[in-house]
């Protein structure tokens, strides 16, 4: 085999010099890492046929350990206090395709991941990987490992090495015998503190879940956090493990420690911030027994403000099992200016500019006021928010503001006034309450003037909002589901009063399949329902669909029943997604959709009403914000004279 020459000098003017000629250049850097430290002797030693021979000797197992089986290492002393080194590599042998059989799911990514990150050099990422005939084990053991992770902890391993290809490479093929996938019976716990009725139903519900690791981890942490909640910060846990036919039995054995009930709450390095604003989030825990998790929660709150830089705690236990709680605080500039610029396929050319006040007068209460040109029209709007009204976990944020919009169809100019209260009383559990009075003014543009409903006119409603959110990740989720329901009850004043009652459901879910693919799906439905019919309601008040959050092979708010070709909205509706997600490179991931849906102008009529269906393709870039969307639905049931397809841009998630 001929290979490439370089020249690879290491040693000091002091002692011995050693050059090695003959490798190909990809092993410069890992000889050079690897022999510095063992070459140092003989560095600071003259050169010598047995110092040369141990040179030689290095060089050579580090080739065979590093896919090069067959090297060939010759030493020569041409004098000067050199030692010269010429290597053969030989044909190198590198790891090839792993192929698995019986693995108990679908994707086997996590094996081959597994077993090849054995070959992995230190600090290397390398597609092509030395083959050591010795690491074979331990790659074995790594994949058992993760069978044992996911549950089947009677795993068996075994590997079969296939001939060897002419380009060097082994292929490798995985058996695996996973056995049964072992299931948790009812944990046990020994404690001379009887356990909170919320742990005990929640062992009780982990009955014939699978034994996976992290569902024993979730165990000892629901544990540790229940009795941190009644007032055992310092609960230590140890647990025993044993395996039976197909079940893991877990006992928990718990020394509580000292219960701690919270005396007082102190701050220091408040400059702006008014003491009394801070310390009342904190006041319903005092004299209650200390839960660290949940106070916890409320410093994470505190920082979610954007008043301080940085909140650390200071805990000073007392003797009669009490603590008090110093809280160190460094406050933020919290005050500012924004300018926003954006473009998007509905709204067009996006500007904006605001101003922000994060901690008003020291109150901690969150100032906003911004205006936002598009070309659909411009926005204006103050909003005062209070994170912690009336010192309890209870968002308040009142809001005015004024806009004007020109849709398709039909102009409108609006001005309002809204509160709402939004409180997470249960864990992933959202409830927002709210009201808001508007008046609105609507101009024909296109429409005519029947379909329009009433076009001067004040709307009083009250709104209620139900969040359910067990995604990973609010901005870009990609496991778990969220399910929500808005309802809300108006009343429109024009000439005469017409009341009204909307309610709308959303159910989405997410799903990642294999390590570069993840699936998503979500269905809404919803209807508004006036006391007079559909022309009784303001054309603004209708539901109308199809864009990029909806569906895809309309442009937005164009799907549905229209007028002079014109969308008039409807009183019903429905809309189902379904999404295969792949990643194609960092950030960059793309996306094969379906989407289907019906809007009907009455809510009787949504059952006979056409079914709309599309197909589509798009490309996403992931921002901490969240997506960069940009996506092309093409319409299966389009009729005569019907757009085929819409091309979107948006930033968010589709649902």
């Amino acid at each position: 085999m001929k290979s490439l020459l370089f020249l690879l000098t290491l040693g000091s003017l002091s002692g011995a010099q050693i050059k090695l000629v003959g490798l190909p250049g990809k092993f410069e850097e890992q000889i050079l890492d690897a022999l510095s430290p063992r070459f140092y002797y003989i560095k600071k030693r003259p050169a010598t046929p047995s110092r040369a021979d141990d040179a030689a000797f290095l060089v050579l197992d580090f080739l065979n350990k590093n896919g090069s089986p067959n090297a060939l290492v010759n030493w020569s002393l041409p004098g000067n206090d050199i030692i010269l080194l010429k290597a053969d590599a030989g044909i190198t042998q590198s790891l090839g395709k792993i192929s698995v059989k019986g693995w108990p799911s679908e994707d086997p990514a996590g094996a081959r991941e597994q077993f090849g990150a054995e070959f992995l050099l230190p600090g290397k990422k390398k597609t092509k990987l030395p083959f050591q005939e010795s690491k074979i084990g331990d790659g074995e053991e790594r994949v058992t490992n993760l069978l044992k992770s996911i549950g089947y902890w009677n795993a068996k391993v075994t590997t079969t090495k296939n001939p060897q290809a002419g380009d060097g490479s082994i292929p490798i093929t995985l058996n695996i015998e996973p056995g049964p996938l072992f299931k948790l019976s009812r944990p046990q716990i020994t404690s001379p503190i009887p356990p909170p009725v919320s742990l005990v139903e929640m062992l009780d519900d982990i009955i014939d879940a699978p034994a996976s690791a992290e569902n024993v981890r979730g165990i000892r942490a629901s544990i540790t956090k229940e009795y941190r909640s009644i007032g055992y910060p310092d609960a230590s846990l140890t647990f025993t493990r044993e395996y039976r036919e197909s079940t893991l039995a877990l006992s928990y054995t718990l020394k509580p420690g000292e219960r701690y009930k919270l005396s007082k709450v102190s701050a220091e390095g408040l400059k702006k911030t008014k003491t009394s604003s801070l310390l009342a989030p904190f006041k319903e825990y005092e004299d209650q027994p200390f839960n660290q998790d949940r106070f916890s929660e409320r410093i994470k709150k505190l920082m979610a403000t954007g008043a301080f830089r940085s909140i650390r705690t200071e805990e000073n236990p007392k003797d009669n099992q009490e603590i008090d709680i110093t809280l160190h605080l460094k406050e933020a500039d919290s005050k500012g200016v924004s300018l926003s610029a954006g473009i998007g396929s509905f709204e067009g050319i996006i500007l904006g500019a605001g101003y922000f006040d994060r901690n008003v007068r020291g109150t901690l209460h969150n100032f906003n006021a911004g205006i936002e040109y598009t070309s659909l029209g411009l926005l204006g709007e103050i909003s005062l928010q209070d994170p912690f009204f009336l010192g309890k976990d209870l968002n308040m944020t009142q809001r005015a503001y004024l806009i004007t919009r020109n849709y398709d169809g039909y102009d409108k100019a609006e001005g309002g006034y809204g509160i709402e209260f939004t409180s997470k009383p249960f864990e992933h559990y959202t409830v927002t309450l709210g009201g808001d009075l508007f008046f609105a003014s609507i101009q024909a543009d296109g429409l005519p003037t029947a379909n329009l409903g009433p076009t001067d006119y004040l709307v009083a409603r009250i709104n209620l909002n139900q969040s359910y959110d067990r995604r990973d990740d609010a901005a870009l989720p990609s496991d778990g589901w969220y399910a929500e329901i808005n309802s809300s009850l108006g009343l429109v004043q024009k000439e005469d009063t017409v009341s009204f009652f909307s309610m709308e459901g959303q159910l989405s879910y997410y799903d990642t399949r294999g390590e570069n693919s993840a699936i998503a799906a979500n269905f809404r439905s919803g209807l508004i329902a006036p006391t007079g019919g559909l022309e009784s309601l303001p054309i603004d008040l209708r539901n109308f669909e199809g864009g990029a959050n909806s569906l895809r092979s309309f442009n937005e708010r164009s799907m549905g029943p229209s007028a002079n070709g014109f969308p008039s909205g409807g009183a019903a509706w429905w809309i189902a997604n379904a999404e295969y997600i792949r990643t194609l490179k960092g950030p960059v991931k793309g996306v094969v959709f379906l989407d289907a849906g019906a809007l009907a102008e009455g809510t009787d009529e949504l059952f006979d009403t056409d079914i709309e269906v599309a197909i589509g393709l798009g490309l996403r870039i992931d921002l901490p914000v969240g997506p960069v969307r940009f996506e092309y639905g093409h319409t299966l049931t389009q009729d005569k004279g019907d757009h085929s397809g819409a091309f979107h841009f948006s930033i968010g998630g589709t649902f």
